[in-house]
């Protein structure tokens, strides 16, 4: 599952542990964070990009009978960015943050690198631990539902080219990985439903949908999607997450964005060293106008259901997405 997840290699050793189980704080702060899950019935991952705000607004924003937790992870930067979309959603919600910072342990140094392509498994721990207190604060062992909000493309992903694998084409809310871990967790008695709501809609069509329209329309410039964000807390406007974020604004009408680093595109495939992104998605474009083969690119991003019909609709989702995409190109080259 996570060889699927990040592309690489994993072997496990497990050892039983000497460290006591923490005991739980009896603090008026610790019991005022506990009294604040009481009637929530769900989580609700909230990363602070695109998506996540989409979902929070659909959900606490429109007639939702779910009423969620939201987990975050936040790096240095992320947290603040968080906070003012919070405020853009109507409560009531929960709240659960943490950061986490890898680093090698002394024994293996040199030995083995640090990675983040394996973040998301850690998210997804962190919305089951969610599931766990909601649990335990409402005595209610019914609640299960942790909230993935995706677009259909990127949570699809297929490859724009052939060498584009593993750390180049996340898998992070693919169908594929979120079923296995589900079903690893109900093995290990954590009985939890990952649901995406946005399986079958394109990144515009999110925005465009979206319930709360002057909410999402504030919460555009305040949200990341960028892979290169935390280089220099800009987004680089040129990485694939980018430029499917731009096409999505430009789908929905948007004319308010986050500040860009790459603002116009059209000489950016004179630049050798930040071009990739743009020729891997132009390329894709072009390869798929010619064969129109958007099942067997849909196949290459893994296993996908077998159901008929769901396949049919992430097929169309994929096309749909890169469309978005297209139009976005042609606007900006003729701008």
């Amino acid at each position: 599952m996570l060889n699927f997840l990040t592309g690489d290699q994993w072997q496990f050793t497990f050892e039983k542990t000497t460290m006591p189980m923490p005991t739980p704080k009896t603090s008026e702060q610790a019991k005022a964070k506990a009294k604040s899950l009481i009637g929530l019935n769900s989580v609700c991952l909230f990363s602070g990009g695109l998506d996540s705000a989409v979902g929070a607004i659909d959900i606490l924003n429109g007639e939702s009978a779910l009423k969620p937790l939201l987990v975050s992870h936040a790096y240095r930067g992320d947290g603040a960015k968080q906070e003012d979309i919070k405020h853009l959603l109507s409560p009531p919600f929960g709240e659960l943050s943490y950061s986490m910072s890898p680093h090698i342990i002394k024994q293996l140094e040199g030995k083995t690198d640090i990675s983040m392509r394996g973040r998301s498994f850690n998210f997804l721990a962190m919305a089951v631990l969610g599931i766990s207190a909601l649990r335990n604060a409402n005595c209610d062992s019914s609640i299960e539902t942790i909230v993935v909000p995706e677009n259909g493309y990127i949570s699809i992903n297929p490859p724009l080219t052939r060498r584009r694998i593993g750390s180049h084409s996340t898998r992070t809310t693919h169908p594929n990985f979120l079923s296995r871990l589900e079903s690893l967790l109900r093995d290990t008695g954590f009985h939890v439903k990952f649901v995406n709501p946005y399986q079958f809609k394109t990144k515009g069509e999110m925005l465009a949908e979206c319930v709360d329209q002057d909410a999402i329309r504030k919460a555009v410039p305040l949200s990341v999607s960028c892979s290169h964000w935390h280089r220099e807390h800009k987004q680089c406007g040129h990485c694939v997450p980018c430029l499917i974020r731009r096409a999505s604004v430009f789908h929905a009408g948007f004319t308010q964005d986050a500040p860009y680093k790459t603002k116009r595109l059209r000489g950016l495939i004179k630049e050798k060293d930040t071009r990739d992104d743009l020729q891997a998605v132009q390329t894709a474009i072009i390869r798929l106008k010619q064969s129109d083969n958007y099942r067997s690119w849909l196949r290459k991003s893994g296993p996908i259901p077998q159901e008929k019909d769901i396949r049919e609709k992430l097929e169309s989702t994929i096309k749909r997405g890169l469309a978005e995409v297209e139009l976005f190109l042609q606007a900006d080259k003729s701008s």
